[in-house]
């Protein structure tokens, strides 16, 4: 059995949607001229498209942490959960910011509570998962300590 889990968009949330404007305009101006609508919508799909997650092999005691291009391709290589690794929460503070061509700046403000694979030496290999409230995520880290069969600190 096998569990994917999505982090979030690679290039951020107003990057992304640009990114798939470009796309859809792309797509409209393929029909009027084929090179340009084609780089345009190859461009806008990389920057719209592309993200980020893990896939969890539970039979396996793997997991593969991956970058998503275009949102299609995987690129990522797998990791052999062992006996000395556990699972701990983090809170991870993030800002994505935007400066407009009026000069206003756009700020925004993200609180995500994940939940990590660390080695023997307290070191973060990998996310896990990503939840939002902290009781969730207290639940989910016991889920997943029983499914991995892996110590939770």
């Amino acid at each position: 059995m096998k569990e994917y889990n999505t982090f979030g968009l690679s290039f951020g949330p107003v990057a992304s949607f640009a990114g798939q404007i470009i796309f859809v305009v792309g797509i409209v101006v393929t029909a009027i001229i084929s090179f340009t609508g084609v780089f345009l919508a190859i461009l806008g799909a990389f920057i719209g498209f592309s993200n980020s997650g893990t896939t969890l092999y539970f039979e396996n005691r793997m997991a593969r942490f991956t970058n998503n291009i275009f949102g299609l391709i995987k690129i990522g290589k797998r990791v052999q959960i062992t006996d000395n690794m556990y699972l701990e929460i983090r809170t991870i503070k993030n800002v994505s910011r935007s400066h407009s061509l009026s000069n206003r700046v756009l700020d925004i403000r993200t609180v995500q509570t994940v939940i990590y694979l660390m080695d023997a030496h307290n070191r973060a290999i990998m996310p896990i998962k990503k939840t939002d409230p902290k009781l969730n995520a207290n639940r989910d880290l016991e889920e997943l300590g029983k499914k991995l069969k892996l110590e939770i600190r």
